[in-house]
């Protein structure tokens, strides 16, 4: 399983997932709720899979969440647990090359982009008036995003959360290039970036999460620590502009990459009440 990982990134985005409190263990409230197991198919032959978790009481909500960097859907399990105990029927993914799924290459979102739109539509055939919230952090932000811009999303997606995501491929190797090795983007960038469209099938110039939410209008909350220095804080203002739907800018003084939810108690609060005031509870019933 393969990206540059050993080139410009190291696993920080597992961070993000450290910041639930282990009195309450997802884990065990997990294990607790018997998830079934969904499995899809990719058209190059890849098996993807995902936790799903039923609502415990009748419910059209659906909340879709999608980890980060070398992350699993077992990561997702503390955000599970929020929304399942808010009404919504989770499903947590295994993007391609991480968790469960099959995958030789990690897509860094952007051939994960047309496995979500795939997961939606996996929705809307179990229940044809599910409203979703897809919800991503990290590269699973960056992910849902660039699902966003994609004409083979499910309808029923009412609405995009992304926490600390980046611009696009290119922007985030190119910093972390920067960062690690000091490194101008030119030439190593585009050399790895070739090496990428003729071994994956896609440029690291092309996978655009700014390109993809020009595309539509659909209502979109924007999270980020102002202490993030490994998506860069200034990415967030760059995403809130071009998004062209109800919009929302919520940034987090003092937190570092994925730490909003830990340093700001109102974190979820906040969260939900943009969820809510798209997908009303009363109306989805």
């Amino acid at each position: 399983r393969h990206t540059s990982r050993a080139m410009v990134f190291q696993d920080l985005d597992l961070e993000a997932y450290k910041t639930e409190e282990a009195s309450d263990s997802p884990a065990a409230w997990a294990a607790s709720h018997a998830g079934d197991d969904w499995v899809q198919k990719t058209r190059g032959g890849l098996m993807l899979r995902a936790w799903h978790f039923p609502a415990s009481q009748p419910s059209r909500r659906w909340a879709v969440l999608v980890h980060g960097y070398t992350g699993s859907a077992e990561m997702c399990f503390p955000w599970a647990k929020r929304f399942h105990e808010r009404g919504f029927h989770v499903l947590a993914v295994d993007c391609r090359a991480h968790g469960r799924s099959e995958g030789q290459y990690i897509g860094m979102g952007w051939p994960d982009r047309h496995d979500l739109t795939s997961w939606t539509r996996k929705i809307e055939a179990v229940d044809p008036g599910a409203r979703i919230v897809l919800y991503g952090v990290s590269m699973g932000a960056a992910t849902v995003m660039m699902a966003s811009g994609e004409r083979s999303l499910a309808p029923g997606v009412a609405c995009v959360v992304e926490d600390c995501g980046y611009t696009s491929v290119y922007d985030e190797f190119a910093h972390r290039g920067r960062r690690m090795f000091h490194v101008p983007p030119f030439p190593v960038i585009h050399l790895t970036s070739l090496v990428c469209l003729f071994r994956c099938g896609w440029s690291l110039i092309g996978a655009s999460a700014i390109r993809q939410i020009r595309k539509h209008k659909l209502p979109m909350l924007m999270i980020h620590g102002e202490e993030d220095d490994y998506v860069p804080f200034p990415m967030v203002h760059r995403l809130y502009a071009a998004a062209r739907g109800p919009k929302e800018c919520y940034t987090v003084p003092g937190a570092g990459h994925g730490l909003s939810s830990a340093v700001d108690p109102q974190y979820w609060d906040r969260v939900f009440s943009f969820i809510d005031s798209h997908l009303p509870m009363e109306d989805l019933r």
